[in-house]
């Protein structure tokens, strides 16, 4: 069912490369608070789900935390997409996911909410009829953002075991308060979800549509995803474009 991906093998199969990779992790992005509850993907797959009677846990790839700066709890915008494709974080595509970072960012430098049915407008999803990775394309003739890489080799084995166990700090990162999860843990097909009508959204929405689409398509998602903020968006988005 999974194919390619249930042959991938973690190189992060023991505990000391991955308090390895935390300890570089902090070092280079300066984030001495950050904490990581990751433990090595010894014998499990990215695809594979718990034995019965164990904890939960979802598969992460090092790129969140390395290239993106993604880090747990997800954000609402960044949990909420991925149940609206009913995916798993390691389902979605290291390039489609920073589009989710960039939009992010993009959204913060023009003071906008970052809403689900504004980013469904410019982006639809794409996979194959195998369970795999999920792609984002954009929904009109020209995109938002360049790609962030072309390529991404070796990608597949360098993910990392998130487990839940019975901690409280632990079960905030993945669940809400109510104990439902924020978003999917296990590998399974997605939904191919469609935008709503723009008429359709909310006066808040269809404005944040008519801002975004006044602004440059092809910002460079490399340097949006490595500049600091600034006041000036618009010199900043035609500086990238």
């Amino acid at each position: 069912m999974f194919g390619e991906v249930a042959q991938n093998i973690s190189r992060y199969n023991t505990m000391e490369k991955v308090d390895d990779f935390i300890t570089i992790i902090m070092f280079v992005m300066n984030r001495s608070q950050l904490t990581l509850w990751l433990d090595p993907a010894q014998r499990t797959r990215e695809c594979m789900k718990p034995k019965p009677n164990s904890y939960d846990f979802t598969h992460v790839y090092e790129f969140l935390f390395k290239e993106y700066d993604i880090s747990f709890p997800l954000t609402d915008f960044e949990a909420g997409i991925l149940m609206t494709m009913d995916i798993a974080p390691s389902q979605l595509h290291p390039r489609s996911l920073a589009y989710l970072k960039c939009f992010e960012i993009f959204c913060s430098h023009l003071d906008l909410e970052p809403s689900i049915n504004v980013f469904t407008y410019f982006y639809q999803v794409k996979f194959g009829k195998f369970v795999g990775w999920v792609s984002l394309s954009d929904a009109y003739d020209s995109s938002l953002f360049t790609l962030y890489s072309s390529s991404y080799k070796h990608f597949k084995t360098k993910n990392f075991k998130f487990q839940c166990h019975l901690k409280d700090v632990e079960k905030r990162l993945l669940f809400h308060p109510d104990f439902t999860p924020r978003f999917p843990f296990y590998w399974q097909k997605p939904t191919r979800f469609k935008s709503q009508a723009k008429y359709l959204l909310t006066l808040k929405e269809r404005e944040a549509i008519d801002t975004i689409g006044q602004l440059p398509r092809h910002i460079s998602s490399r340097t949006l995803l490595s500049v600091p903020f600034v006041e000036d968006s618009d010199a900043l988005f035609l500086s990238m474009a």
